[in-house]
């Protein structure tokens, strides 16, 4: 506040398409929330944080890098440090899933800049909402006294904005030795 004068807070007003994207994201289905530059996918992020937490659901916000985390604000973190990751890939592509602290206490996740994230990082934190999911399931399991439901995953992007950052190593590898990652209990190669 600045001295002697009361800052109001701007009431924010979602056009028709934002209001959808926020129905849906408190809907609880998953999401892949896109748009161009400007089109106001921040501001449906920040609304659907505001809407769950009211409803009380934990909200877990990362993003793929660390610009982009204080951009989104709220809180947010990097998808590192949200899932336990290192950032070298043979330390987590043959891994199995991991349960962050941050995963074990969210109800949703929101990853904000998809389109920077690589596959093979995108492949871990799949498998670690996976293991988080599984575990949920198990008789008599409860985080702080509390059954949970599965992750709510919402990811916000535009896969032409800014591409995934890749080590030059890793450019010259055949992307079919790549794509043999395993994904969601399965090659990758017979899911897409």
């Amino acid at each position: 506040m600045i001295e002697g004068v009361a800052m109001k807070k701007k009431k924010v007003k979602l056009n028709k398409k934002q209001q959808q994207a926020v129905d849906l994201i408190l809907s609880g289905v998953n999401v892949f929330l896109t748009g161009d530059a400007g089109t106001g996918k921040t501001t449906v992020v920040q609304q659907s944080v505001k809407a769950l937490e009211k409803d009380e659901k934990n909200v877990l916000i990362a993003a793929t890098t660390g610009v982009a985390a204080d951009n989104i604000g709220m809180g947010a973190v990097t998808v590192h440090k949200a899932f336990g990751l290192g950032i070298e890939f043979e330390k987590y592509k043959d891994a199995p899933g991991f349960r962050s602290s941050y995963l074990q206490e969210a109800d949703v996740v929101i990853i904000d800049e998809i389109g920077m994230c690589r596959f093979d990082l995108f492949s871990a934190i799949v498998k670690n909402i996976i293991a988080e999911n599984n575990k949920r399931l198990e008789p008599g399991y409860s985080c702080n006294g509390k059954k949970k439901n599965a992750v709510q995953l919402i990811v916000v992007g535009d896969f032409f904005q800014l591409p995934p950052v890749i080590k030059k190593e890793y450019r010259e590898l055949d992307l079919f030795e790549i794509s043999q990652t395993t994904f969601c209990g399965g090659n990758v190669r017979n899911r897409i």
